[in-house]
């Protein structure tokens, strides 16, 4: 059991306890607007919302900027879900799972090729913004990546791609 509950809680050693809060807040609102997803309710919006604005927030501190894009990306596309949702309160959407066919993999390959230059381009830049966005005594370069980095670059590209085909419709 101590493995367990060392396994899960030693990445907090050295944290600030209102990083550990916010970080307890954000996963909350998180399970909540899941649960409304489920029920189809339309508090899933606002709960999402709080859900991804915090973890922007957590995310621009922790430097982890590809994770950090795509919580902003669902912050707009929960604002935008809410106000269509508003707009047409009845559901009258029915939508069909289907086998993407060659151009939904030429977009998405292409998507996903966008993102891996965009969020690397802004790991490229890193040092910079880690530099209150002063150039004195900055070097730019890729060999300032870490492991974690580039962890984030590829999984922001998967999760873009996984979520922009997930809301596409086909005709």
């Amino acid at each position: 059991m101590s493995l367990i509950f060392n396994w899960l809680f030693d990445q907090y050693k050295g944290v600030a306890t209102h990083w550990i809060v916010l970080e307890v807040i954000g996963v909350i609102f998180g399970l909540l607007s899941v649960f409304f997803a489920k029920k189809r309710n339309i508090w899933v919006y606002p709960t999402g919302i709080v859900s991804t604005v915090i973890f922007v927030y957590l995310l621009w501190e922790f430097r982890l900027f590809g994770d950090m894009m795509i919580n902003g990306y669902y912050t707009v596309m929960s604002v935008y879900g809410w106000v269509l949702w508003a707009q047409n309160s009845q559901d009258q959407v029915h939508v069909e799972v289907s086998v993407m066919n060659s151009k939904d993999w030429v977009i998405s390959l292409g998507l996903a090729l966008f993102s891996l230059i965009l969020v690397t381009t802004v790991y490229f830049f890193k040092p910079y913004i880690n530099n209150s966005f002063s150039m004195e005594g900055v070097s730019l370069g890729f060999e300032f990546f870490s492991l974690l980095d580039g962890v984030d670059i590829i999984t922001t590209a998967i999760f873009l791609v996984g979520n922009v085909a997930d809301g596409t419709t086909k005709d």
